[in-house]
Formats: structure tokens, sequence, C-alpha cells
């Protein structure tokens, strides 16, 4: 036994050539580690996953072959209705280019021309035709029987539902449709060449790794 002396008091110690362990001391797991190797793995391919769907979605809207949606809340009658809306596509906004264009205009007082009320409901009426997707989450060619025609006979059928709308309401959603037309084009429109850059490279890159 060995006497140990020191300035906090006195010990002794048994079998001074013995080995001391640490009892508590956790192993490794090789099944754990491999499994937050692969959780780990597995995170990073969903984060690059998720940036190449958004910059996918952004190439599809920049060119006119994906859409963004937005649901409008109507209360009507003590009953909540959602008419969904979708942004237009190349082809749909030549619709409103071409009736924009044979609009009736008139001279302000300040010098500048104006559409007439009439042209204004009309080009509104246009853009709710084309813009109405779903109504309480059922397609609204669905709903006006309409779905198996040609797209010019759907467009006749939603004006006619647009045109037979409150003047209240057509004005509500029209601005809901311009909110939604303002996202598509803040939201997904680059800024800059760099951004567009780098929204092309992302798809390329995901091109190379599929």
């Amino acid at each position: 036994m060995v006497n140990i002396e020191s300035s906090i008091g006195k010990s002794n110690l048994r079998n001074p050539g013995q080995k001391w362990s640490v009892d508590d001391k956790k192993q490794i797991d090789p099944y754990e580690v491999a499994a937050l190797r692969q959780q780990v793995q597995e995170q990073g391919f969903q984060a690059e996953f998720q940036q190449t769907q958004e910059a996918r979605k952004r190439i599809e809207i920049i060119t006119g072959l994906g859409r963004k949606t937005k649901d409008v809340e109507i209360v009507y009658n003590n009953s909540k209705v959602i008419i969904t809306l979708r942004s237009l596509k190349s082809f749909e906004n030549n619709y409103l280019s071409e009736l924009y264009e044979k609009s009736e205009t008139v001279m302000l007082s300040n010098g500048k021309s104006s559409l007439t009320s009439t042209s204004l409901y009309t080009l509104k009426v246009e853009a709710l035709a084309h813009s109405l997707y779903f109504i309480d989450g059922k397609s609204i060619d669905i709903i006006l029987g309409t779905v198996n025609e040609d797209y010019d006979v759907q467009l006749t059928a939603r004006r006619q539902l647009v045109s037979e709308m409150d003047n209240t309401l057509t004005d509500y959603l029209f601005n809901k449709y311009d909110e939604l037309r303002k996202e598509t084009i803040d939201g997904y429109m680059p800024k800059s060449l760099e951004e567009a850059k780098e929204v092309v490279d992302t798809i390329r890159k995901s091109g190379q790794n599929t």
C-alpha cells in the first residue's frame, strides 16, 4: 500500500501496479455510425433534389411549360367556396394581347388614354376564363361538362360562367389573378443574368446526374 499526502489531506492507494479503466466508456456501434452516415447522405440528396425541383419549376414557368396556382376563398350564403386560379401560358396571353389591341380607349383629362369600362370588363372576363382552374378541388371543365371538348369550346363556356358572376366577384377574382401574375413574375423570373445562369446550370447538372 502506498501512502499519499497532499495539501488537501491523506489517502492511500492499493496495488499501485493496477491498471485503471473507465467503466462507463461507451463503445462505438458501427451499425449506428453507418446509419448516421446514411442519414446525412439522404439529407444531402434530398436538399439537392429539392433545389433541382425548384430550378426545374422556375424553368417551366419561365418557358411557359408550367403554371403557378392560387387558391381564392369565397364566402357565399355562409358557405365557403375555394376557387383556384392558375397563371397563363404564352398562347393564353396571346388571346389577351389580341383582345387588348382591339379594345376601345378614351382620352383622359391628363392627356393619357385608358380603356373604356366595357373594354376593361371584357378583358377581365377573358383573363379569368383562361385562369379558372378548380372550384372546390374539381376541374372547371368537368363542372361545365366540357372536359372532352377542344380549348375554344372550353373557353366559351368559361367566358359564359364569368359573365354570369356578380361584378363585385369578377373584380375580386381579377385582382387575385393580377396578384398571381405578379407573383409569377417576381418569384420565378430571373432578375439578373447571373441568376438566369444559375438556374440553367442547376438544370444542366441535374441532367448529367440522371
